[in-house]
């Protein structure tokens, strides 16, 4: 069974949802608590700038974090990593990835939870 959701909108003028309160993808996958921790890590660099100029709002343009956009990054990119590993070809992939310099430990790192790391082969590829 498919439990994953996603809200629409993570946060707004004073206030935001971080972790399984915004996005669940997966029990077996355990995305939830690295998603968690890094959500609040980026939403409280806007909070602690919110609060430091009364005029800026967790959702305005000028804040620090664009949080959605970020969010859905990691969370699309876990969730394409959740697609290949519950897919029916998922060993084809794997073996065909070991294949090429810096997939594997760029795949080691994805499932780590370097999810939000554009650096990482497989995201500059388009592979996941």
């Amino acid at each position: 069974s498919n439990y994953s959701y996603k809200c629409e909108k993570f946060y707004g003028e004073r206030w935001a949802s971080v972790g399984d309160a915004m996005s669940f993808l997966d029990p077996v996958f355990s995305s939830g608590v690295h998603i968690g921790l890094y959500s609040a890590k980026l939403i409280s660099k806007n909070i602690l700038h919110s609060l430091m100029d009364e005029n800026i709002l967790l959702n305005s343009a000028n804040n620090i974090v664009d949080y959605n956009n970020e969010i859905l990054k990691g969370v699309s990119r876990f969730n394409s990593l959740l697609q290949m590993f519950y897919g029916p070809n998922f060993i084809e992939r794997i073996t065909t990835l070991e294949k090429k310099p810096k997939t594997m430990s760029s795949m080691i790192s994805a499932v780590a939870g370097g999810v939000w790391d554009d650096n990482n082969t497989l995201f500059r590829m388009g592979i996941l």
